[in-house]
């Protein structure tokens, strides 16, 4: 993965996609405010930002209709959204575990990289 950190990049950061929501929108601001990120990552980056306002939306029907609706012969059952949630929460991880962002104490593969080859200019060598 290229992910250097955003400061060290020239540009500024891509604006978030169009008919993004507003949970989708803090995500991508807040991971493309620190990350530059290639065109692949901004994608599991758009995926990840547009699951999480799938995800509200579901919520806000769910807490419009309760957890418990009328089935098809009257009887009380289950949301059928609940289910969807947690297959888009499930969905979220996978794709946030996938773009791989560093934590805030780790370091970015290109921080490690540059890190590094600091190193081995000071000591005058290689440093592994």
């Amino acid at each position: 993965m290229t992910i250097s950190e955003a400061t060290e990049a020239a540009e500024a950061p891509p604006p978030p996609p169009d008919g993004m929501g507003s949970d989708g929108t803090t995500l991508w601001e807040g991971v493309t405010g620190r990350f530059s990120l290639e065109p692949g990552e901004l994608s599991l980056l758009e995926t990840w930002a547009r699951l999480l306002d799938d995800i509200t939306a579901m919520r806000e029907q769910v807490e419009a209709d309760g957890l418990m609706i009328a089935g098809s012969r009257g009887q009380q059952r289950q949301h059928p959204l609940l289910a969807e949630i947690r297959a888009s929460r499930l969905a979220a991880v996978k794709v946030a575990a996938t773009l791989a962002l560093p934590s805030e104490d780790e370091q970015s593969p290109a921080q490690i990289r540059a890190a590094r080859a600091a190193r081995a200019r000071w000591l005058g060598g290689s440093v592994g």
